[in-house]
């Protein structure tokens, strides 16, 4: 398994974050720490999946993470840029990241892989899809 070495200031945005979700209006609302990779934002994957209706479970032994919702499977591996969506293979240039007991991967891919729509907004994030929208609102 490849290592990495996350620069100290992600460390701590990422612990000095408060992650959260609040859905009381038609649009959830996500509240993630600031946390990017070569230029890309990582979010935590298992809240906003499950707000979009996604059933997301963990098998520790493999270090993978997988998100089905009716047709739609995506399964990816920590620190392994190869993700299967409907079992065709694709590659990121961020590979999911287990920090922290959490599964953290790039947002404009997962969006994107569901269907979405990504619009950078300065403190946020607004992601449109046919499921919803999401905000994600960083915290630092």
């Amino acid at each position: 398994m490849k290592r990495f070495v996350i620069p100290m200031m992600i460390i701590g945005a990422l612990m000095a974050g408060q992650a959260g979700v609040w859905a009381g209006d038609a649009m959830a609302k996500v509240y993630v720490p600031r946390l990017e990779e070569a230029g890309r934002l990582l979010v935590e994957m298992r809240a906003p999946m499950q707000l979009l209706g996604y059933t997301v479970t963990w098998t520790a032994e493999e270090e993978r993470v997988d998100a089905v919702r009716g047709e739609l499977a995506m399964t990816m591996w920590m620190d392994e840029p190869e993700v299967l969506i409907n079992d065709e293979s694709v590659m990121l240039d961020v590979p999911p990241r287990l920090l922290w007991g959490r599964t953290f991967v790039p947002l404009r891919f997962v969006a994107e892989a569901v269907g979405g729509q990504v619009e950078y907004l300065g403190d946020s994030v607004m992601v449109s899809g046919p499921m919803g929208d999401l905000e994600f609102i960083y915290t630092d």
